[in-house]
């Protein structure tokens, strides 16, 4: 896919902004990271959307469980785990 001026722009924006924030301690592929969570392709976003309508049923079938539960036998877990 080709990239136009008006992205490579906002590209160049957000590199300059990161190297302040990160005082010039960033990498590459760290960068480029960024950028790719903070501006997912068209593909990535119908994923992403796709991947919130499908928990939203899910939730509204009664097909979930409650966060301090999961949290509980996560912990409970990573403890016997050790």
């Amino acid at each position: 896919m080709a990239i136009t001026y008006e992205q490579l722009d906002q590209f160049h924006q957000f590199a300059s902004d990161q190297l302040k924030r990160t005082s010039n301690k960033i990498s590459w592929p760290e960068l480029f990271e960024l950028w790719r969570l903070e501006n997912p392709s068209v593909d990535e976003q119908t994923e992403i959307y796709a991947a919130l309508d499908e928990s939203w049923e899910d939730i509204q079938q009664g097909r979930h469980r409650p966060a301090d539960d999961v949290i509980s036998d996560l912990r409970n877990k990573l403890v016997t785990d050790r």
